[in-house]
């Protein structure tokens, strides 16, 4: 009708008030650039945000609110000199890494156990495995990431913001294991992980990838040393929660470094952070709706009765 409210045709249609997409859009540019120490925009905003009052953001533009919004973050921002890509040595980017992503396991087998671990016995013998994982259990918890070798019963955790997703964790725990097996010498160290999205990200051309992860930027950088040094590495995908002790125990000590985990990540990246506009713009929205059905579109609806 013509008479419908604006306010409440946007809810039904999904379609953001234009005020909180402009806010959106400035939210998703900002986090892009917030990763690097040489943007000449960050300055600039800088000295805006000293000679506005950061406590009223009200007439302030949008991407001044974004830039005071991501000062008051809880937890750091890694920060790069130069774009992460460039920052990789070149043969690095285009060495093709022994990634694994089917070794003949179901996720729904109800044999996966025994199926790993003939598949271990007649194609990588003698070779040490170890497993990865990552866990998050609520929306506000840090995420937990633990490496474990079940040959020598070591376990390694790790802890990252709550912001960070649970990609970055297990990308993070496969990083952990390259180093561990790079600084032990550990020659024929096979690491199995249930983060298909991660081994997706590593086999994938840098130059020809929308996203370029700096964690998976340093994986790839990982691995190119390792195998410069002489150290086979590989990485398997294993399906998760299919009953391989291994990636159980492995989950096990990830929900346990939600809390106890190291610190040595406790970082967050840009692409994390970007994650965070869509939320924010949700509940804008709310606070938005909630104000405006009050009063717009009252006198009609009045009337109409």
């Amino acid at each position: 009708m013509k008479s419908s409210p604006t306010n409440a045709l946007q809810v039904e249609c999904v379609d953001p008030p234009l005020s909180l997409r402009r806010q959106y859009l400035c939210d998703r540019f900002f986090f892009r650039i917030w990763q690097s120490n040489s943007h000449p925009l960050l300055p600039k905003l800088d000295i805006l945000k000293r000679l506005c009052n950061a406590q009223e953001t009200h007439g302030l533009s949008y991407l001044l609110k974004t830039y005071i919004f991501s000062s008051n973050l809880p937890h750091p921002t890694s920060k790069f000199s130069i774009y992460p890509l460039f920052d990789v040595p070149y043969d690095a980017l285009v060495f093709q890494p022994n990634v694994v992503m089917d070794l003949g396991i179901s996720k729904d087998s109800p044999a996966a156990e025994k199926a790993l671990s003939a598949k271990l016995n007649s194609e990588w013998s003698g070779w040490l495995p170890i497993f990865t994982d990552a866990s998050k259990l609520s929306e506000n918890s840090n995420v937990g990431l633990a490496v474990w070798l079940p040959k020598y019963k070591v376990a390694l955790s790790f802890k990252r913001p709550p912001e960070s997703s649970v990609f970055t964790g297990e990308a993070t725990a496969i990083l952990e294991a390259l180093l561990y097996a790079e600084s032990h010498k550990l020659n024929k160290t096979i690491i199995l992980s249930d983060s298909a999205s991660s081994l997706q990200a590593i086999i994938s051309f840098p130059f020809k990838s929308k996203s370029k992860f700096p964690i998976i930027l340093k994986i790839r950088e990982t691995l190119f040393r390792c195998m410069t040094q002489g150290i086979e590495v590989a990485i398997a995908w294993i399906p998760g929660h299919s009953g391989i002790i291994g990636n159980e125990c492995a989950d096990s000590f990830a929900k346990d470094a939600v809390s106890l985990g190291l610190d040595t990540h406790y970082q967050n990246f840009a692409h994390d952070l970007a994650s965070l506009a869509g939320p924010r713009l949700d509940r804008s929205w709310k606070v938005s709706w909630d104000t405006s059905r009050n009063f717009k579109g009252f006198n009609c609806v009045n009337s109409l009765k």
